[in-house]
């Protein structure tokens, strides 16, 4: 449950005791001298049902909005390239003969890392920055 739907609720809950105490003081001239006591219990039926209902509404009423950071960004080769080379120059070429190989590109037979298709290029960086590590 939101907290809008909560505080909500929970006013709306306080509302109706209040009036109900004010009532029961009313028709009791005598609770004055006695100390006033408070039940809780479950809620009601309606009152479940009305906090669904508001929860539903608040739910249809603010659709999740992708920010431009969740979206998924389409690398460039140069999003790879960098990274690679960086690899390549820290770990030596046997890592970077091994990951190329990792993606079916033989590095013996003058294999690059361009030949490896764009839609695995994540799968690269991540192994990238596995090796790195």
């Amino acid at each position: 449950m939101s907290l809008e739907a909560a505080l909500l609720e929970n006013t709306a809950t306080l509302r109706e005791l209040i009036t109900h105490l004010s009532g029961v003081k009313a028709a009791n001239d005598d609770t004055a001298k006695k100390p006033a006591l408070t039940v809780v219990g479950t809620p009601t039926a309606a009152k479940t049902e009305k906090a669904q209902a508001i929860k539903t509404e608040a739910v249809k009423a603010e659709p999740v909005k992708e920010s431009p950071s969740e979206k998924a960004k389409v690398l460039t080769f140069d999003d790879v390239r960098i990274p690679f080379v960086a690899m390549a120059s820290k770990k030596g070429s046997p890592v970077v003969v091994a990951l190329l190989a990792e993606f079916g590109v033989d590095a013996a037979k003058g294999g690059k890392l361009s030949a490896i298709p764009s839609e695995k290029w994540p799968e690269v960086l991540v192994a990238i920055q596995k090796a790195s590590a």
